[in-house]
């Protein structure tokens, strides 16, 4: 089933403009540049997202959201200005597409600023189902992408990247310049890293859950309390030297150290306590 994705461009366009109220280090003859797109949504990351009421019954709308968008081009604190028609879900699917939006910071005398931008996004009526019963298919896949997006699969997936950028060599050194390009490979990469990771995990879940239990749980994560409960997952697991991570490496000591007294292969090569004279 396909669907015709709209052209979407943001309110607030790439102009430039000279800016006197400047932040601290900025060159005020430098024009200002408005945030714009750096990763535009796809016709796919919109499809996926498209309310299943609506898709079932065919129903096109539109959804207009304003977003804050920091100094690294990442959209935040988005709220729904508008969604047509009422009542088809059409604003919260537009919400569920923010953890996907990368733009260029707006640039302040050459210095990157937050600001928030406005965001019409539209939402093209699918296609008549080719056989019956497709549309419920097609419905579970919707919401099993939604909720891997709301879960947070796709921030996983670029963490578990800038760790890999984190790991690089281990203890070899890496010329400096064979480095900025790994990191730059890493960079562009992150962007269809995170699409695959939500892709994946969108399938298991909508293969795995009951249609009700998919939107029982697309409703509980896209709420505060599954918002918040995501945004505590990030801390422990990547916060760095936080309690979780300091009780693993307890326990990877503990394995560490009765592996080094059964086998006598110890990660500091040291022969085993209970082998000593």
């Amino acid at each position: 089933m396909s669907f015709l994705i709209a052209v979407m461009a943001l309110a607030a366009a790439a102009t430039a403009e000279v800016e006197t109220d400047c932040p601290a280090g900025g060159d005020p003859s430098i024009p200002r540049v408005r945030a714009n797109w750096k990763t535009p949504l796809s016709p796919d990351d919109i499809r996926w997202a498209y309310p299943p009421q609506a898709a079932a019954t065919r129903q096109g709308g539109q959804a207009m959201l304003n977003c804050a968008v920091d100094v690294d081009g990442k959209a935040n604190d988005c709220l729904v200005v508008s969604e047509t028609p009422a009542g088809q879900e059409f604003g919260a699917a537009a919400l569920s597409l923010s953890p996907l939006m990368a733009f260029t910071p707006e640039l302040r005398c050459g210095k990157p600023v937050p600001t928030r931008v406005t965001i019409p996004i539209n939402f093209s009526p699918p296609s008549a189902p080719k056989a019956a019963g497709a549309m419920p298919e097609l419905t579970a896949q919707l919401l099993g992408r939604r909720l891997a997006v709301a879960m947070g699969f796709g921030d996983s997936a670029e963490a578990q990247m800038v760790a890999y950028g984190n790991r690089l060599g281990g203890s070899k050194p890496i010329p400096a310049e064979q480095r900025r390009a790994v990191y730059e490979m890493i960079r562009a990469t992150r962007p269809k890293a995170r699409q695959v990771m939500v892709e994946a995990a969108g399938v298991i879940l909508a293969r795995e859950m009951s249609l009700a239990d998919l939107e029982a749980a697309v409703a509980f994560y896209e709420g505060p309390v599954g918002k918040s409960l995501v945004r505590t997952q990030g801390a422990l697991y990547y916060q760095a030297d936080n309690e979780l991570q300091s009780a693993n490496l307890a326990v990877r000591k503990l394995l560490d150290a009765q592996f080094c007294v059964i086998t006598g292969i110890c990660p500091d090569e040291t022969t085993p306590a209970a082998g000593r004279d």
